[in-house]
């Protein structure tokens, strides 16, 4: 019976990493948008990502530059995907 319950367990696995939602990786020339706090306007601002790296002591920065020719870098948690967007 032991054998049947680690049958089950080891197939509830597979579904449960089958279902999950893997993390959208954002990498050089995807559109983004940066948020109000990193760029102190009152709308989202939107724009082409131009660097990504990692930083020991932040974690991933992600640089954009907007059609007027902006850059706003910042910690990736201010930033988003335009293809996931929905406003």
């Amino acid at each position: 019976m032991g054998f049947f319950i680690g049958v089950e367990s080891l197939a509830y696995k597979k579904e449960i990493d089958y279902f999950r939602i893997k993390p959208f990786v954002m990498k050089e020339g995807d559109k983004a948008k940066a948020s109000l706090e990193l760029t102190g306007l009152l709308e989202w601002v939107e724009g082409v990502i131009i660097n990504v790296r990692n930083n020991p002591f932040l974690g991933t920065e992600i640089a954009i530059k907007d059609n007027l020719g902006r850059i706003y870098f910042g910690e990736a948690k201010y930033f988003k995907s335009v293809e996931y967007v929905r406003n």
